[in-house]
This record gives structure tokens, sequence and C-alpha cells, in this order.
């Protein structure tokens, strides 16, 4: 095993911001070789968006059988060939062959503690299009271990620091916030733990569009200019969440604070949200086993420069966005699921005890190859 070649591998992702579809392809043995080699991210249609939106309202409403509802199904179409058709353009255009995809779908609800995660997307479609092995659902096998089915990047996120010494923070601030932490290594492996901080982006990107129809606080401008609501603050960071041991892991519909806002401004309610997700990942540090000598942040929130200032101001340690270091800080998640589409082929776990709370080290991923 040792001895094999790296495999060359596309990711696939497309997070609980409803942004785009991110594109990354990697070469990888799977353990601590990694070697970025294209990414690009392509935009959601409004319709697209507008769908997914919708299904997940529905899923909060309750009642859908994920299995043989004809909307589900149609949305898993559409989101499969939204996904094929920037896989197909990707590659065209960077002239790349892969031998492995690692395609994550679009998560719509997940509620680990009652056994259910859904991702939509179809990965034998996908293979059969694009004739090209796909691996795909690598939360289920993680949920019905017991775990969170989330995060699944940390083992990523270890390679990557492969060679930095620790304690190191992770936090990649996406729609929910989620942050691993690496100690220092014994006997070659280091000491992980991972979980769900709390709200990263999807918060305030509702907020906006919701009173401005902007998708996203442009580098925390009004937030910038709004004053906190500390009893909001301290209303929200009451919930029970925040109290529960990691590894824990979120929904992106898990907190509602908009009937506490009635009241806001527009940069008053961006202000607010916005110290909500710093206080999140100030709470976090308390389950750390040691204090961090860096942060390390990734995700879209890493733009919002009012999420910066206000996390090195209260953060212990240095507080670095990850492009500092070289990483190609937009890709990080796609590239973790062609990392863990390689170590599927591998027969290497894909989650384990420490990040999402399963009772086992996992080998998640369902593999489907293109058929004749």
């Amino acid at each position: 095993m040792e001895n094999e070649p790296n495999i060359i591998a596309l990711g696939l992702m497309s997070g609980t911001s409803l942004d785009a579809i991110d594109l990354a392809v990697i070469s990888s043995d799977g353990q601590g070789e990694v070697e970025p080699l294209a990414f690009e991210a392509t935009p959601l249609s409004s319709g697209l968006r507008a769908d997914i939106s919708k299904m997940i309202s529905r899923a909060q409403s309750g009642g859908i059988d994920w299995a043989h509802d004809p909307e589900v199904a149609h949305l898993t179409a559409h989101v499969t060939e939204a996904h094929i058709l920037a896989t197909s353009h990707f590659l065209d255009k960077h002239r790349l062959s892969v031998s492995l995809i690692g395609f994550h779908g679009q998560t719509v609800w997940h509620d680990p503690d009652n056994g259910i995660t859904v991702q939509l997307g179809d990965g034998q479609g996908m293979a059969d299009a694009l004739g090209i092995q796909v691996v795909d659902q690598f939360r289920i096998a993680d949920v019905a271990a017991g775990g969170q089915g989330a995060p699944l990047v940390p083992l990523y996120h270890a390679a990557l620091c492969d060679e930095l010494s620790g304690p190191i923070a992770i936090l990649n601030i996406g729609g929910v916030s989620n942050v691993t932490y690496i100690g220092e290594r014994l006997n070659g492996l280091p000491q992980l733990l991972a979980f769900d901080t709390g709200p990263g982006n999807a918060l305030i990107n509702d907020w906006m569009k919701e009173h401005l129809d902007l998708e996203y606080d442009p580098n925390g401008a009004y937030a910038q200019k709004g004053n906190v609501s500390y009893p909001i603050i301290q209303m929200l960071m009451a919930d029970p969440y925040f109290s529960l041991s990691p590894p824990k892991s979120l929904d992106r519909n898990r907190f509602v604070p908009k009937p506490l806002m009635v009241d806001l401004s527009v940069e008053d309610g961006a202000a607010t949200l916005t110290s909500f997700s710093v206080s999140a990942v100030i709470a976090a540090q308390a389950y750390f086993p040691n204090p961090v000598q860096r942060w390390i942040i990734c995700g879209g929130g890493r733009y919002n420069n009012t999420i910066m200032s206000g996390l090195s101001e209260a953060l212990d340690g240095e507080v670095v966005a990850c492009d500092t270091l070289g990483w190609q800080g937009d890709a990080i998640e796609a590239q973790a699921f062609a990392y863990l589409a390689i170590r599927t082929m591998r027969g290497f776990v894909t989650s384990i005890p420490e990040t999402t709370g399963a009772k086992y080290g996992v080998h998640g991923g369902r593999l489907s190859k293109p058929r004749p």
C-alpha cells in the first residue's frame, strides 16, 4: 500500500451557504501527501438555490419520506445534473483527467441524533454520465455508527498540517462554522478533536438577503457600522448546544434568531449576528485540551473583516487566514472530499471517534462504478 502511486481525484462540494459548487483536483496518497492541482467555483443558478431552500424549509416542517417523495427525486436529479455539467466544463477547461470523484451532494437535512442525514445527489448517475468512479454519501455510515456525520474535513486538515507544530486550531467558517483542534503528536499521530462551533455565515447571509437582497455582508461592512445587541447575544448563547461536549454537529437552521431581532436596523442586526458567530467560536476554546498557538481560518468567513477582527481580538493564539500558509482557502472543503474519496478507495477510515463521536473509525463513502 505504501508504494502505491498517488490518485488524482476531483472533489465536489456544495455547502450550506448555497452559493456555488466548489470543484478541486488533488493528487494524494490518502495520507500525508497532498498536491493541489486546480480549483474553481461554479455559482448555483438562482432557480436551483430557490428549490434547495424550499426543500430545506419543507424538511424543517417534517414528514418527508426521503426515499419516495417525488419532489426529493426531482431535486436530486437537478442537483446531480448541475454537478455533472460543472465537472465536465471544469475538466475540459483545465485539461485534466481524474480517475475518481468525491461527490458530497447537497445537504438539506441533518439530524444525526435521530439517525438522519440527507445529502441529495446520485453518485451512480454521475459515474454513468461521466465515465468516472464516484464516491458519495460520506456521512451516512458515520451516523449509523453513532456519530454526528460531521465534520468530515478534520482528517484532511491534519494532512495539511502534517509538518506544522501544534497545538493548532483550523476554523472553517461556512454556513456553519466547524473547528479542528490538532494537538501535539504522539507515536507519530496528532491528537485530534473536531466539532461544529455554531453559526458561521448562514444567519448573516439570510439577514442581508431578507433586508437588502444581498447574498452576504460585503467585507462585514454593515456589521462594522452597527451596534451589537448583547442581550440578544446572551439569549442566543444560552442555547443548550453550547453546553454539549464535543464531538457535536449542527443543522444550518438550528438557530432562529429573527423573532428576537424585529426591532433592529440592518446594521445592528448584521453586527449582532456577526458577534453571535464570533461568540460561538470563543466558547469553543473551553473544550480544547490545551491552548492553541495559532488559529488558521478557512472558508468564506475569512473575507468578513468584522469576523476576522473579532476573532483576532478575542481568541488565544495568533489568528491568520489560511491563504498566508499557501493554502487555497476557498478550495479546502472540495479538496477534502477528493481526499476522503481517495481514502475510501485505499481502505482508510474517513472519520474517527474524536472528530464525529462515532463508536469506531468509520469507512464511509459509497463507491459507484460506471455501468457499460
